[in-house]
């Protein structure tokens, strides 16, 4: 917004006036008009006029919550209301305040712009609260040939009584509104004391065509009068009434699979065009609105999740319910409307994460995603500057209808993000496509709304000459780094700045800082009370990373032995990872460990063959078979455990905490064949049981039946699945449970092929509420896998020369040299 713009200059609502007389606030406007976001001020007793300067999003910038007069927040008996071009806000107060009054209005950094895309900066401005002016009629216009609207200047008290008696109080060219078909007056903005800037007029019949005049009436002391005590004077104004009568059209219809549907209309329309029930697609009802900026003709319909199909669709529209702004009806009977709908492959994305306020983080998705998912907790991970992870907040949906694009992470009280830095997380939320289209996960950075001073929690002594300073939060670097900020206390009890010879380092992440003195000096000496005993620090002026100053500005510690914190486990870090033929597990600390002992570790009871350390994050690697297949077999109830006296530890030499435990978070460990079990055929059952690494999800076992294809070599028939049972880390597929036609006999080789295309076999939840698909090797898919009846027999490896005596003498190598009575010579008696 430029200082020229008209709004200072030829506005006549009384702004520019109060305004122009303050020098100092033009220079204040034109200084800041590259980042200030908008302006407000008072143009009578109770309203107040808001200027952003781009377009703002409407539900966000009519929400009270988001507005505040002199720290106190608005409320829903005050009344909001975004204009046409997106940028002008009225707010009408439900109590006037008196002249003169000045009062600052803050707006918080809530509102989204048009698009969603991003929310507007907070500003404060000061109001001053004067009106010397009668209210008037500032326009009357037709909407439509059965709607007449009258909106005054500035709000004005309108009382049930006054509406009631609209029909013998206004008069339409010089009559009686009675004689018009007059059918009710109603007024659309009021705030709950009954002031209002807009009446509307309806007729029950449609106004002739061309120009009318509508005689307001003269204010009285109860109404048409504003919170000054000013009237409107008795007005006539001119209005005209356009001639249409011919019916609306439908011009488009256009939609995706995920749903979503439009339908464009050749001219303005009713509300009646929003009624979601006017819109069916077999027995579903849409929701609808308006698409915004398409002047009311463009209509925007959700249907539920599947409704609607790839390809040709028919939308039944209810015409003779939907009429335009006129009132004439689309038709007198339904339409049935065909489209082409295109499949949705497209991914939900995350577009932006903000923090609204210390308490709410809004997420805006690409497109309306399944509220299901999106409201999941579960699929969200929120953690500090530390990696500590924050749980207390909840999901909510951010406006109206079944599912949306927008939802916000609300903190609970006493759990707000007053931290510098924080991390989100987002997984696992999907579309409505028929097919839904799953996000790829996101990970976003958060500025918090630290207003919190930090605190100096403890030194502790390192050696001799060392001492250890940890806070409470991430400090500036620069301020921990300055000598000037820290001083000792000396054995005569005196604190002294810090000798010529003394250094000062930032620790880990800037949450300690290391003080080394001269080997002149010595820590808690046993014995001594000279000046360069040190027994003491005092910390002063430091900041945190967002500028606050030490709580108290400055804090003596007394300088402990040992740290009463040691390296902690931080929550929900603890992942297991598949790598080829061995398991990978990673947890975080929320301070670097540099000394790292692996026999501190297990995994399901399992020491790892390797570690390392990765900045907080500490790395075990599985590779003998025993080790990964009792990690395996865990699944997600794989547990991270640390011995009671670790020996891992921090710079400064503080062991990390012991006996600490992590239950898995994230388990990303695949279920595979278990070769190390056998293979189960049952000839006189019919079944083949097939073992797995880990536990199988046995609420879905329906969806198993095709994930293999089994076909008996020594008959040549293709085995048909009949049923499948789990039990634990086994699947039995029955394949003539009812009838015994004893397609498996004796002797028998089935080989056994995994369908990729058709997996569905899962394993458990885990704590996040994912599940890992089984991913089938070359091995599982190219019929290399060959079990063989009665009994259990372990499957070959793949195609070399082998024994398998499962019921007699013989040699069977499943695809490779040898031979099966079966099909050729040799010998075999099972």
């Amino acid at each position: 917004m430029q200082l020229g713009d008209s709004i200072f200059y030829r506005s006549t609502n009384g702004c520019a006036t109060r305004f122009a007389k303050s020098l100092s606030r033009l220079r204040f406007v034109s200084e800041n008009s590259a980042k200030f976001p908008g302006w407000g001020c008072a143009i009578n007793l109770n309203y107040i006029k808001v200027v952003f300067s781009k377009e703002v999003d409407k539900e966000s910038a009519q929400n009270p919550d988001n507005y505040f007069l002199d720290g106190v927040k608005l409320t829903s008996a005050d009344e909001l209301s975004l204009q046409a071009d997106k940028k002008t806000l009225y707010i009408t107060l439900n109590s006037a305040l008196t002249q003169g009054d000045k009062a600052f209005l803050d707006v918080k950094g809530a509102i989204y712009s048009a698009d969603k895309l991003k929310t507007v900066p907070a500003f404060q401005q000061e109001v001053t609260f004067a009106d010397v002016t009668a209210p008037t009629v500032a326009s009357v216009e037709a909407d439509g040939n059965k709607v007449v609207v009258v909106t005054f200047a500035e709000p004005v008290k309108i009382t049930d009584a006054f509406v009631n008696a609209v029909s013998s109080n206004f008069k339409l060219d010089g009559q009686g509104l009675s004689n018009f078909a007059f059918d009710k007056a109603e007024v659309l903005d009021a705030t709950d004391s009954g002031y209002a800037t807009t009446l509307q007029l309806a007729f029950a019949e449609p106004l002739a065509a061309g120009s009318h005049k509508l005689t307001v009436p003269a204010g009285t002391a109860d109404d048409l009068v504003d919170a000054a005590g000013f009237k409107v004077a008795k007005s006539e104004v001119s209005f005209t009434v356009d001639a249409v009568t011919d019916a609306p059209k439908v011009s488009a219809v256009t939609g995706e699979n995920n749903g979503t549907v439009y339908v464009t209309f050749d001219r303005a329309m009713s509300n009646s065009a929003v009624v979601g029930a006017n819109y069916v697609i077999g027995t579903d009802e849409a929701e609808a609105s308006f698409v915004s900026g398409t002047g009311y003709k463009k209509v925007k319909l959700v249907f539920d999740a599947g409704t609607v199909a790839k390809g040709a669709n028919v939308l039944v529209v209810k015409a003779k319910e939907i009429k335009d702004t006129f009132g004439n009806v689309v038709g007198t009977e339904d339409l049935r409307l065909t489209f082409n709908a295109t499949e949705d492959t497209v991914k939900p994305t995350v577009t932006n994460v903000t923090l609204v306020d210390s308490a709410t983080v809004r997420v805006k998705f690409s497109e309306v995603v399944d509220a299901v998912f999106a409201k999941n907790k579960a699929n969200y991970t929120l953690k500090d500057a530390s990696g500590n992870t924050i749980t207390d907040f909840s999901v909510n949906q951010v406006g109206t209808g079944a599912n949306s694009d927008t939802y916000e992470l609300k903190l609970a009280t006493g759990h707000e993000l007053n931290g510098s830095k924080y991390t989100l997380k987002i997984k696992n939320v999907q579309d409505l496509a028929a097919s839904p289209n799953v996000m790829d996960e996101h990970t976003a950075t958060i500025t918090g709304t630290d207003t919190v001073a930090p605190n100096a929690k403890e030194a502790v002594q390192v050696s001799d000459q060392k001492v250890v300073v940890y806070f409470d939060e991430t400090m500036q670097s620069e301020s921990i780094s300055n000598k000037a900020n820290f001083a000792f206390k000396d054995g005569t009890g005196k604190f002294r700045a810090l000798p010529a010879g003394a250094t000062v380092t930032p620790g880990d992440g800037n949450k300690n800082v290391l003080i080394t003195f001269p080997t002149s000096y010595k820590v808690n000496p046993t014995t001594g009370n000279t000046e360069f005993d040190v027994t003491g620090i005092r910390v002063s002026n430091v900041k945190d990373a967002a500028g606050n100053v030490l709580d108290g500005i400055a804090k003596e510690l007394t300088i402990e032995a040992s740290a009463s914190s040691k390296p902690k486990l931080v929550n929900d870090s603890f992942v297991l990872k598949a790598s080829g033929s061995k398991v990978v597990a990673e947890f975080e600390y929320n301070d670097t460990v540099t000394e790292l002992v692996k026999a501190d570790f297990k995994v399901a009871g399992q020491e790892a063959d390797t570690a390392y350390v990765a900045g907080k994050k500490v790395v075990l690697t599985f590779s003998s078979d025993d080790k990964v297949s009792a990690i395996k077999a865990a699944g997600p109830n794989a547990e991270l455990t640390v011995v009671g006296t670790p020996q891992s530890k921090n710079a400064y030499g503080v062991p990390v905490t012991g006996s600490d435990t992590q239950p898995l978070a994230d388990d990303q460990v695949a279920p595979t064949l278990d070769d190390a079990n056998t293979a189960v055929v049952d000839p006189e059952a019919d079944t083949i049981t097939l073992s797995f690494s880990e536990n199988i999800d046995d609420s879905i076992t329906g969806l198993y039946k095709d994930d293999f294809t089994f076909v008996n070599q020594s008959t040549g028939k293709v085995l048909s699945v009949k049923a499948v049972a789990v039990d634990g880390r086994k699947i039995t597929f029955h394949f003539n449970a009812a009838a015994k036609e004893d397609l498996i006999k004796a002797g028998n080789s089935i080989v056994v092929k995994a369908v990729t295309s058709k997996i569905d076999i899962k394993d458990l939840e885990d704590a996040a509420g994912d599940q890992n698909k089984y991913v089938p090797t070359t091995r599982d898919t190219n019929g290399s896998y060959v079990v063989k009846a009665p009994g259990q027999v372990t499957p070959p490896a793949g195609g070399g020369t082998g024994t398998d005596n499962g019921a007699g003498t013989g040699t069977d190598n499943g695809a490779g040299t040898g031979t099966d009575n079966g099909a050729g010579t040799g010998t075999d008696n099972g």
